[in-house]
């Protein structure tokens, strides 16, 4: 990846305490990858603020970027250090002081000292203040804030003014080591800390209160050319939990992670409309779309699991090492999904929209392309031959990628092809007007010779979806572009995949089930989006696919494979049934078919609130009507 290709990000760290120690995990593994990203700004809260502060002073530090970023892995892990509970009287302070907390949360009734009062607060306060004055002395710091240049990454720390209730974010611009100790102030451990100001001394507690961490303070007076183009969020807090709680611990807990949520959540939801409007064209420059990726802490892999409020406090050097292990392992994750999205991405966009397509596409040499049921290509000739296919048959296509999803090896693109139907395609003659093609395509990426490669590809194409762009526009036929995704809710990616699982196998698959199901799993107001009109609610969609059942009553559908990511979700399934009931004007013909269906789901609370459905049609009428069908071991003849 070149230097000119690296997407603009900014890294926003939620607050957690010791659970931070994840964060500065995550921020040394992403400090490796210099051609993953080029960081533009870094925001964070209470331990989030203080990786992101050490990240940040890192980075700006040092005269080139390399220098930069391996400076920035040695502060984290210099203060982490610092803060492990290593010595004997910090170790033996550190374990009464988590259990008080336990205690404290069950109900315990257990003598309350202010921290303004509590020589163990002054000490920690103190211990914390050395840690970071040792990785970063106060006057190198103030030399490096005076002197930074215009393209430095920006900062922003989250803290709350005590006395006046009002949000402050202390910017590149004015932090010192007091900015960043009020925005790691719990009130309940530590007294508030005095910031000098322009005008006047503030007292400042941590932004647990405000902004957890400030997401749209990276947005908001930066210049397009160094605005982001990707926020990455780590979150420590979990969003989902099973069960009720019903004890003063488990409540306690649960208070303590929806509010460290709440804040973000909020901003996250202003992103996302935002993304929405720019979309609909109702805002233009300077606002521009903006993805959200999340990578979330699971606490299900620690061996301290589950994490509770009172771990927040929890410095043992174990305990730590394990969440920055685990902030590591989450990272590479998320890098490797990351790289797997661009190589799919821009894989396909150089095939469709690229005349000689030799660059950025990296496909292996024994890539296996699944068009259609009909049959299967093999080596990237097969996927190239089905491009010059539909790109003979619609002059000046161009492809736009509406929606990417990543997860693991497998990589999910739903995408839009447009251009002048000039030839024979789908088996429709030429019309000469303005067209569009709709396809759902997951891509599998491997690892050869340590470089990845796309290994294979299912598509699917819409083919009931070559229509005039006239019939489909009131105005120019310019199409709406598609909001970018804001992923706030890591949690969700496991749920939408058991729906999505569900919708497929049960709605539609088991005719006893259907309704009962659809009740359960689709929103009243689900949309499904399919070529022509949107069907609109959730009885309308039950009818749709009561359709297919009346036509099929033995109709199954297995799924064959899910892409999740955040609230959306794709899947790729196989329905088979025996006709025995009229379908699309064609009579019951008592054969048994099978065809290949795509689902793109959005979810939202837990249901499905729309759906796009892929099939080839064509296919499915040609078992009915007996036609002759491609043969298995080539490409599906588009012309046909």
């Amino acid at each position: 990846m070149t230097e000119e290709s690296r997407r603009r990000v900014a890294v926003a760290c939620q607050g957690g305490g010791s659970h931070t120690a994840f964060t500065a995990g995550v921020l040394d593994r992403l400090l490796t990858e210099p051609d993953a990203a080029e960081i533009v700004g870094l925001t964070g809260t209470s331990g989030g603020g203080i990786c992101a502060f050490l990240a940040w002073y890192g980075l700006v530090s040092e005269a080139s970027e390399e220098a930069g970023r391996e400076r920035a892995r040695a502060l984290l892990a210099q203060v982490w250090d610092d803060i492990a509970a290593t010595d004997p009287m910090v170790a033996a302070t550190n374990r009464v002081g988590v259990w008080w907390a336990h205690a404290r949360d069950g109900g315990l009734p257990l003598p309350v000292v202010s921290p303004d009062d509590s020589a163990v607060s002054v000490w920690t306060s103190w211990y914390l203040r050395r840690a970071l004055e040792r990785a970063v002395p106060p006057e190198e710091l103030a030399r490096v804030v005076a002197t930074l240049p215009e393209t430095a990454p920006t900062l922003h720390l989250g803290a709350v003014d005590v006395e006046r209730g009002t949000f402050r974010t202390f910017t590149e611009r004015e932090v010192t080591i007091d900015a960043v100790l009020a925005s790691a102030a719990v009130p309940t451990l530590f007294s508030a800390v005095s910031v000098e100001g322009e005008s006047e001394e503030r007292r400042y507690w941590d932004g647990l209160f405000s902004q957890n961490p400030p997401v749209r303070d990276l947005l908001a007076g930066v210049s397009t050319e160094r605005k982001p183009e990707e926020i990455w969020l780590v979150r420590i807090n979990p969003q989902r939990r099973e069960g009720v709680p019903t004890t003063l611990t488990s409540i306690a807990d649960r208070r303590n992670e929806l509010g460290g949520n709440l804040s973000v959540n909020q901003e996250l939801a202003f992103i996302r409309r935002v993304n929405e409007w720019v979309a609909e064209g109702a805002l233009s420059a300077p606002y521009q779309q903006v993805a959200v990726r999340c990578i979330g802490l699971d606490e299900d892999r620690l061996a301290d699991a589950p994490l509770t409020a009172a771990s927040k406090l929890d410095c043992r050097p174990a305990f730590l090492d394990g969440l920055r292990r685990e902030g590591g392992r989450a990272a590479t994750a998320f890098l490797d999904a990351e790289r797997n999205r661009r190589l799919v991405r821009g894989t396909v966009e150089a095939l469709w929209n690229t005349e000689s397509p030799a660059a950025g596409v990296y496909l292996a040499d024994d890539f296996e392309l699944h068009a259609t049921e009909a049959g299967t290509g093999r080596g990237p000739a097969a996927y190239e031959a089905y491009v010059e296919r539909v790109k003979s048959a619609l002059d000046g296509l161009e492809l736009d990628v509406e929606t990417d999803l990543a997860e693991g090896d497998r990589v999910a693109l739903v995408w839009v092809a447009r251009g002048r139907h000039t030839g024979r395609l789908f088996g429709r003659e030429p019309s000469d007007e303005d067209v569009t093609i709709r396809g759902v395509e997951i891509a599998r990426v491997v690892e050869r010779d340590g470089d990845p490669v796309v290994a294979e590809s299912w598509l699917t194409v819409d083919d009931g979806g070559l229509r005039s762009v006239a019939d489909t526009t009131d105005g120019p036929a310019t199409p709406a572009a598609t909001a970018t995704p804001v992923v706030s809710d890591m949690d969700s990616a496991a749920e939408a995949r058991e729906v999505a699982v569900r919708h497929a196998e049960q709605l539609w698959g088991d005719d006893r089930r259907t309704a009962a199901v659809a009740r359960e799993l689709v929103a009243p107001d689900h949309v499904f989006r399919r070529t022509g009109d949107d069907v609109e609610g959730r009885d309308e969609y039950v009818a749709f696919v009561q359709s297919y059942r009346d036509a099929f009553p033995d109709l199954r559908v297995s799924v064959r494979d899910v892409v999740a990511e955040g609230d959306r979700v794709v899947v790729r399934a196989v329905m088979t049934g025996c006709h025995r009931a009229p379908f699309e004007g064609i009579e019951p013909s008592g054969r048994r078919v099978e065809a290949r269906w795509t689902f793109v789901h959005e979810l939202a609370a837990g249901r499905i609130v729309a759906t796009g459905m892929g099939d080839d049609r064509r296919w499915l009428r040609d078992q009915l009507s007996a036609r002759p069908l491609s043969a298995p071991d080539r490409t599906v003849d588009v012309d046909r």
